[in-house]
């Protein structure tokens, strides 16, 4: 490849978008998010990154090499989980959620199809890891 360019003498200081798709992403807790599908740009600035149907804006990227480490744990990572309230009663799965950048709203449980969905706020949930649970007993009629 030609350069032109006062800046830049040498290839090995360039990078390619297209040499981004297919890394990894990776959680500030280290687990896997999946694979840069896209890279996103906004006037000619790099502005994020689409791994599935999750857009990952550049302001929670800590750092870029083999692979990209975000500084955050996704929100949407919680998705198909188990709700269960403080006393060990199932009351469903995620099946949507609210968000403000990266901060929960609120999350929607149901138990099946055959169910209404349960709206629960953020500051109800005492603990999101591999389940989640509520802070206080839940009717779940």
């Amino acid at each position: 490849m030609r350069i032109i360019s006062n800046e830049i003498d040498g290839l090995e200081t360039l990078k390619t978008a297209k040499s981004y798709i297919g890394k990894r992403v990776v959680s500030k807790a280290g687990r896997n998010v999946g694979r840069i599908n896209d890279i996103v740009f906004v006037k000619g600035n790099l502005r994020g990154v689409v791994i599935g149907d999750l857009f990952i804006d550049r302001e929670f990227f800590d750092t870029l090499g083999d692979s990209l480490m975000l500084s955050i744990n996704p929100a949407t990572k919680v998705l198909g989980k188990q709700v269960f309230d403080a006393d060990g009663r199932k009351i469903g799965k995620i099946i949507d959620i609210k968000l403000k950048g990266n901060d929960l709203i609120s999350i929607s449980a149901r138990r099946s199809v055959f169910y209404k969905p349960n709206k629960i706020d953020a500051k109800e949930i005492a603990v999101m890891k591999d389940n989640v649970i509520l802070k206080k007993s839940y009717d779940n009629k």
